[in-house]
Order: structure tokens, then sequence, then C-alpha cells
């Protein structure tokens, strides 16, 4: 499933950084807004989620850290923000 997901969203399968792919697909979205997690620009896995369904515990605990928000990752989100024309005029 995962790989048919990936094909369907343009992902090709050496794409070393295939969460791009996804977050340029939510922003190009026609929708007025675009929502897009912190976990999902920082390309990180499962063990960052904030949330699991149907668990009472363990929710609501991830924290990003200062050493997560480098410059290079605000350049690279802004180009996403600015080729998908959501940057406020």
């Amino acid at each position: 499933r995962v790989r048919a997901a990936a094909r369907a969203a343009g992902i090709a399968p050496d794409d070393r950084r295939p969460w791009w792919t996804i977050v340029d697909l939510a922003l190009s979205s026609p929708a007025r807004l675009a929502v897009v997690p912190l976990q999902d620009v920082l390309g990180l896995g499962s063990d960052a989620r904030m949330n699991t369904p149907g668990t009472d515990t363990g929710n609501w605990s991830w924290r990003a850290t200062r050493r997560q928000l480098t410059p290079a990752l605000a350049r690279r989100l802004h180009h996403s923000i600015e080729s998908s024309d959501r940057l406020p005029h």
C-alpha cells in the first residue's frame, strides 16, 4: 500500500526525501488552508507521532527541538510555501 501511494503521489523509488513530495502536494491543494505537521516537514517516522487514535496514554508528548529547526529547513519550507502561492501578499 505504501509503495502504491508513493507511486500515485509521484515519488520516485530512489527519492531521498519523499516527505517533501507529500508536503508539496498538501500545499498545492486548492483548499484555502493546508496543514502540514512539523513531523512531516522534518521527515520523521512513526516514533514522532503526536497522537495514536484509540489510546489514552502517551499522546501529545512529542516536541521538536531547537536543533531540528534549522535555517536550511526554514528555507526549504519557505520555498514550498512560495511555490504553492501560499505566502501572504
